[in-house]
């Protein structure tokens, strides 16, 4: 009885509109965390040297962002809400938030959406997965101690640090669903 209830409480919201408040959302969060993320991987004491990442990094971190959170609703929504409200995502992304051609950065979202996947699938969790596309992009297994560098694996100790970091860069479904139903 009490989800008949929850479910008629909810307020409702419409895929599209919610589309363009996510992506709104996320492009914020990820512009704003990007300075703090770079400066952390730039002077990680866990390096012999520094990446070198710098503010034209930015946008491919978006994408790849928006690529993990994309994934990220088919943990959420049921699959055919989920399949549309990624297509609305990415035009809306692709629209606003791209300096490329619309269907050019469409295309590098759902490159980006497959290479997390892929990772995923490897890894078992999106965080993880996400942590570990960011250590492939960036090239920071060039960065590490040779120990490291031989295994071509991150040090744990600072990639638990990673994966706390990214871990607060999705939307928070849970929390969301809670209080809205998806028409």
């Amino acid at each position: 009885m009490e989800k008949i209830t929850a479910f008629f409480t909810k307020k409702r919201i419409r895929q599209s509109h919610l589309a363009a408040v996510y992506a709104q959302t996320i492009f914020e969060i990820t512009e704003k965390v990007f300075p703090e993320i770079a400066d952390f991987l730039n002077h990680q004491k866990h390096f012999q040297k520094s990446p070198g990442i710098s503010a034209q990094d930015q946008e491919w971190f978006t994408y790849l962002i928006f690529a993990a959170n994309i994934l990220n609703t088919h943990n959420h929504l049921p699959q055919e809400k989920a399949d549309d409200f990624k297509l609305l995502v990415i035009r809306e992304v692709a629209e606003r938030f791209s300096r490329r051609d619309v269907q050019v950065a469409e295309d590098i979202l759902v490159e980006y959406e497959k290479y997390v996947g892929d990772l995923l699938k490897v890894h078992q969790n999106l965080t993880k997965a996400t942590a570990m596309a960011l250590f492939y992009r960036f090239g920071l297994n060039e960065c590490q101690q040779e120990h490291y560098q031989k295994l071509n694996q991150p040090d744990p100790v600072f990639f638990k640090q990673l994966c706390e970091m990214v871990d607060l860069l999705f939307w928070n479904w849970k929390d969301f669903l809670t209080r809205f139903r998806v028409v």
